[in-house]
C-alpha cells in the first residue's frame, strides 16, 4: 500500500510540475530557491466510532501532544508563480477512552502530512494556491482489555486535491503578518484495520472512506537580510473528518461511521533563500 502511494504521489507531482511548465509564461530569467524547516507543536483532539456497536464512541485524552517537524522547499518561476513542498512528520502516545463504557487504552500514533501546491499572485498581498495533499497515520492500540470488536491497529492514507488563499501584509520594515485558508479533499484513500475477535488471532478489514479537512495558520515573519532567512512564528489549525462509505462493515459487522480530528498549536520555521539561479 505504501508502495502504491508513493508511486501514485510522485505521478501527481510530476503532473504538477508539468501544468507548471504549460501555464507559467516561457519569460523565466531566473528562479528563486528556497529551502527551510518547520516545526509544529500541536494538541490533537479526536472522536470517532469503530465497534459493533453504533452507540458506543471513543475519544482520546492524556496525550495527543504532537511535535511535527519536516522540510520545506520552494521554487519562484517569476513574479506570478511559485511552487511549494512541505512534509512534516510525528509521533506520540495517545489514551483513548470510550464514552460510555470504562475502557481505556494507551496508543501509538504515527502521522505524516505533506503538501505540493503551486501558487499563483492575485496583487501584492494575496496569492492562490492548488495543489495535492496527503495525510498518512497507524494508530496502534495493542490488545485491548475489553470486549470483542474493538480496533487495535489501523493504518489510514489518503490523498487529493485542496484550494486556498493566502496573504501577506508589511507591517514595518523586515517584518510581515502571513495568513492563509484553505480546503481539501483526500479521495483516494485506503485503510486498514484490525480488531480483537476472542479466540483466534486479530481479524482485518478495509472500510472505504473519503477524507474532507480544512487547514488555517496566522504568523508573524522576519526576514533578516544580511543572511537570506526569514523566521515566523505563529499557530496552525486544521479539522479532519473521514465519511465512511456505509455505516458498517457488512462482512466484519462493525460500524465505522465517522472520524473527526482536530489539530492546533504554535508553529516556528526558518527559511534560507537562495540567490537567483
Amino acid at each position: 500500500m505504501k508502495d502504491y502511494l508513493f508511486n501514485s504521489t510522485l505521478k501527481i507531482f510530476l503532473y504538477i510540475i508539468l501544468c507548471a511548465g504549460i501555464i507559467i509564461p516561457y519569460k523565466v530569467y531566473a528562479l528563486d530557491l528556497s529551502i527551510g524547516a518547520t516545526m509544529w507543536y500541536a494538541q490533537m483532539d479526536q472522536e470517532y466510532t469503530k465497534n459493533i456497536d453504533p452507540s458506543r464512541s471513543f475519544k482520546t485524552e492524556n496525550g495527543g501532544q504532537f511535535f511535527f517537524m519536516g522540510p520545506a522547499l520552494g521554487v519562484k518561476f517569476n513574479d506570478d508563480f511559485s511552487l511549494t513542498f512541505i512534509y512534516l512528520y510525528g509521533a506520540t502516545t495517545i489514551t483513548e477512552i470510550e464514552t460510555i463504557y470504562p475502557y481505556q487504552n494507551d496508543c501509538h500514533f504515527k502521522r505524516h502530512d505533506a503538501d505540493f501546491a503551486l501558487s499563483y499572485s492575485l496583487n501584492n498581498y494575496f496569492r492562490v494556491f492548488t495543489g495535492i495533499k496527503y495525510i498518512n497515520y497507524s494508530i496502534d492500540c495493542g490488545k485491548p482489555e475489553s470486549s470483542a470488536g474493538n480496533i487495535i491497529k489501523r493504518d489510514h492514507s489518503g490523498f487529493g486535491p485542496g484550494l486556498g488563499l493566502s496573504a501577506i501584509f508589511p507591517i514595518f520594515e523586515n517584518l510581515f503578518l502571513l495568513a492563509n485558508l484553505s480546503g481539501f479533499c483526500l479521495l483516494i484513500n485506503k485503510e486498514s484495520a484490525k480488531y480483537y475477535d476472542p479466540g483466534s488471532n486479530p481479524a482485518s478489514l478495509r472500510p472505504k472512506s473519503n477524507d474532507y479537512g480544512i487547514n488555517s495558520g496566522l504568523a508573524l515573519a522576519y526576514h533578516i537580510a544580511p543572511v537570506s532567512t526569514t523566521i515566523n512564528l505563529g499557530g496552525r489549525f486544521q479539522y479532519i473528518r473521514t465519511v465512511y462509505s456505509g455505516d458498517r462493515d457488512l462482512n466484519a459487522g462493525l460500524y465505522y461511521n465517522h472520524n473527526a480530528s482536530m489539530f492546533y498549536g504554535v508553529t516556528l520555521a526558518a527559511t534560507y533563500f537562495f540567490k537567483k539561479l
